[in-house]
């Protein structure tokens, strides 16, 4: 995700759904989601978090997603 889209101030990284932990099926243990992307850009779980200046190869960009995606 770009950081453009990452500093929104309606980018969260979610813990927590009405006041209860995040279940598995709710991407625990945390989850980000940001209004500026498409449902497919929404991450459901965070494994790891990785600062790089290049565009990774993941499993959009290799089927021909466009990465700065929007709605």
């Amino acid at each position: 995700m770009d950081i453009e889209s990452m500093m929104h101030p309606q980018t969260l990284l979610s813990w927590e759904l009405q006041d209860e932990p995040l279940s598995l099926e709710h991407g625990a243990p945390l989850r980000l989601t940001t209004p500026n992307k498409y449902g497919i850009k929404q991450l459901k779980r965070v494994g790891r978090i990785q600062f790089t200046n290049e565009q990774p190869t993941d499993y959009w960009f290799e089927r021909g997603y466009d990465w700065y995606s929007q709605l």
